[in-house]
């Protein structure tokens, strides 16, 4: 996977320009683990400590709900 070119400072502006953006980590490649029930669902942003290693170490960066009744999702 490519690196990224996105400094700290960069990634910041990008964010208060771009508001309903809630997350972003320029220094981690990864996916996204989404579980889905009846009565909401969970989003897990897991990422890599290092993708050039086959038995690299993985984290969760951050994960965001969603509750039945509750418009818009939350930070978990």
């Amino acid at each position: 996977t490519s690196s990224s070119s996105l400094t700290p400072a960069r990634r910041e502006a990008f964010q208060r320009e771009n508001p309903h953006i809630h997350f972003s980590d320029a220094e981690h490649r990864g996916y996204v683990l989404v579980e889905l029930t009846q009565s909401g669902g969970k989003a897990d942003l897991r990422g890599l400590d290092d993708v050039t290693r086959k038995d690299s170490g993985i984290s969760t960066l951050a994960s965001f709900a969603i509750e039945d009744g509750r418009p818009g999702f939350q930070r978990s």
